[in-house]
């Protein structure tokens, strides 16, 4: 699979110690729309997801009661950035795993009924936050999922 980073991880401002990370671009780092393909052709399936914070697991388990394969459908249905556009991208961010590690993040709300497997403006609106390991041996970390 192609990267789907659109900015190296090495051109980013670091995190240093317990500081408050540097703020990241207003665009985001991935390119949603071939993660979008990827886990619509199968390339990308639950096995490559990683929940990467206890409050993500809780949050998917018991309180939005989603399995791994509902929170691919949730991003399949998201609107990339487009300047010009209505999109669900909000920013790019620095997030710590349940272990400390930073990873840069891109986050994305929507409203998303998860029975009809759509967008939806009275449904809950769920917020993501998610990274991409660089070398791909994880490759979908999510940090938070939540409404």
């Amino acid at each position: 699979m192609a990267t789907l980073w659109l900015q190296g991880l090495a051109n980013l401002p670091k995190p240093s110690g317990n500081k408050r990370p540097p703020p990241l671009r207003r665009k985001p780092l991935f390119c949603l729309t071939s993660l979008q393909s990827a886990i619509r052709s199968g390339t990308l399936g639950t096995d490559a997801v990683f929940l990467a914070t206890t409050d993500c697991r809780s949050d998917l388990g018991r309180r939005l009661r989603w399995t791994l394969q509902d929170l691919l459908d949730y991003l399949t249905c998201l609107r990339a950035f487009d300047q010009k556009a209505a999109h669900d991208f909000l920013k790019a961010e620095w997030c710590k795993d349940s272990g400390g590690r930073w990873h840069a993040c891109d986050s994305y709300a929507m409203h998303y009924d998860k029975a009809r497997k759509c967008r939806d403006a009275k449904a809950l609106n769920i917020y993501l936050k998610f990274s991409i390991e660089e070398d791909d041996s994880v490759l979908l970390v999510v940090i938070s999922a939540h409404d």
